[in-house]
């Protein structure tokens, strides 16, 4: 995390959990205790907590129910700081669920609030995490790009590492939409760096998978897979299932592009199971993408080898898709 890190958007950078050291108390915990004294002040800040944890696992349905119930909390006591805050993870929660115009509109809230209260100091950081992501998702690629660029000047001048190398990776996830490879190579390099500086497996995650996109594209498929396999590995140590999920399409893509037509059902089919599950569809940004390998399997495979490829990955546990997916052909 940079130095210049607002300490009311700290810990959204990472998990809620880490740092509980012997004699603290965990988030439950300290919600259980701010009930019991009446601290509605209390009780929103563990609520955003929780809530951060239950996103990081992409627990959707409950970090959306205990923002709302922060929210009530926050708009009752007049807490316009704690707002912005909460309107920003209830953005994100609503832009992995693919609803990008109550995403879109609770994060511009929050930006309003934040002017009103003379909050420029954490502007870059909300329209750049918050909001370009809403519309690089959505499919506005050059909306988003323009918030990146727009944005790094200001986050470089706060020497804010992990808000820089996000904003550098979705230019490089920008420029690979556009069919710029090369670019996209450099900017996701170089995100790639900033997030392993910063110590952000979030982020480095991110940055692998779009790599791997990237050196899938320019043919080294080799690379790609290491690249895939690498990104989804970190996912599962960190229980992100949106992510995991994600990798697991990218490797499908991958095995696709191998000619291994099989297997690739099995990927995409654990992989919309999952995506089920949490309430994460494909974003509209990639399901070009998306259908075009899809299609390409199924023309591969004959029609009841392909359903039973399918069904079988549906069935998959996380685990039992993740070996699947490290499986060389070889094997």
């Amino acid at each position: 995390m940079g130095n210049g890190r607002h300490a009311r958007f700290a810990w959204l950078y990472r998990p809620a959990e880490r740092g509980l050291r012997a004699g603290r108390l965990s988030p439950r915990e300290s919600l259980a205790l701010f009930r019991e004294l009446g601290d509605k002040a209390g009780i929103a800040t563990s609520l955003n907590r929780l809530a951060n944890v239950a996103l990081r696992r992409s627990e959707y349905r409950e970090a959306a129910a205990l923002l709302e119930e922060s929210l009530a909390l926050e708009r009752e006591r007049g807490d316009r700081s704690g707002l912005v805050t909460t309107l920003n993870l209830l953005g994100l929660v609503a832009c992995y669920q693919g609803d990008y115009t109550w995403a879109e509109a609770r994060i511009e809230e929050s930006l309003a609030i934040g002017q009103e209260i003379d909050d420029e100091y954490n502007r870059p950081i909300i329209l750049g995490d918050f909001l370009a992501l809403v519309m690089y998702y959505r499919g506005d690629v050059d909306g988003a790009a323009a918030l990146w660029r727009e944005n790094l000047t200001s986050l470089e001048k706060h020497e804010d590492r992990t808000a820089i190398a996000f904003a550098h990776s979705g230019l490089g996830l920008v420029a690979y939409c556009q069919g710029d490879y090369h670019l996209a190579r450099g900017r996701l390099d170089e995100g790639l760096a900033l997030s392993r500086i910063a110590g952000d497996k979030r982020y480095v995650a991110i940055a692998l998978n779009g790599l791997a996109k990237v050196m899938r594209a320019l043919g080294e498929q080799a690379r790609a897979l290491m690249l895939f396999r690498e990104s989804l590995s970190l996912r599962k140590e960190m229980g992100t299932r949106r992510g995991i999920a994600e990798s697991l399409e990218g490797l499908g893509m991958a095995g696709e592009a191998e000619g291994d037509d099989r297997k690739a059902a099995r990927l995409f089919g654990a992989a919309e199971a999952l995506r089920e599950a949490i309430g994460a569809p494909v974003p509209p940004v990639e399901r070009a993408e998306y259908d075009r390998a899809v299609a390409a399997v199924r023309a591969g495979l004959d029609e009841a080898t392909c359903s039973a490829a399918w069904a079988e990955g549906r069935a998959m546990t996380i685990e039992q898709a993740t070996i699947c997916a490290m499986e060389t052909r070889d094997r």
